[in-house]
């Protein structure tokens, strides 16, 4: 324990009150040296340095907690479906902790959508759609765009059907907007 103690103070954590090194004292003992840097090795295969990712992880610890394969499923989203920068998830590296289907897919496509059109500034934040209640998300990406409303809310619904994200989510319907 107290070797995971002082590897989480050597990667910035100073205070032990703060619930963001309890939460990152977990993740380390949550898993094993190998899994750690197969996850770090995920991470650097999409253009992550060392540094970038300890970021992350001081931002979010959760994210380790993210198994490899999702890590790369969020990836890959975000860098081939979408053309967005790998290294813009150093931001926001809570994206790890949403569900696929429920959320990334369908919101990554909304957005898609609103910046395509020019409905969405392109310095607009990326990880505030993904952060919002599905309430407001809706209220405030779907239901404001009058003209848009409908085709919106279906896409919208369209995605959140979606069960493989693998096989599901396809390119045609939307052109590239890079950030």
């Amino acid at each position: 324990m107290k070797k995971a103690v002082n590897e989480v103070k050597a990667m910035g954590f100073d205070d032990p009150s703060k619930v963001t090194f309890v939460i990152a004292l977990l993740a380390r003992r949550a898993m094993s040296k190998s899994r750690w840097d197969a996850k770090v090795e995920v991470f650097k295969s999409w253009g992550w340095s060392e540094e970038n990712i300890l970021e992350a992880f001081r931002k979010e610890p959760k994210c380790m907690l993210a198994s490899k394969d999702k890590i790369d499923e969020v990836m890959r989203l975000w860098v081939s479906q979408f053309g967005w920068n790998s290294l813009a998830l150093v931001d926001g590296p809570g994206m790890f902790g949403y569900s696929l289907e429920k959320r990334i897919i369908p919101r990554a496509f909304i957005v898609q959508y609103l910046l395509a059109k020019g409905l969405r500034k392109k310095n607009a934040s990326l990880f505030s759609p993904f952060v919002l209640s599905e309430k407001l998300f809706i209220e405030k990406y779907v239901e404001c765009f009058e003209e848009e409303r409908s085709e919106l809310l279906k896409l919208y619904q369209e995605k959140m059907n979606v069960q493989d994200s693998k096989d599901g989510v396809t390119s045609d319907i939307l052109p590239k907007v890079t950030l």
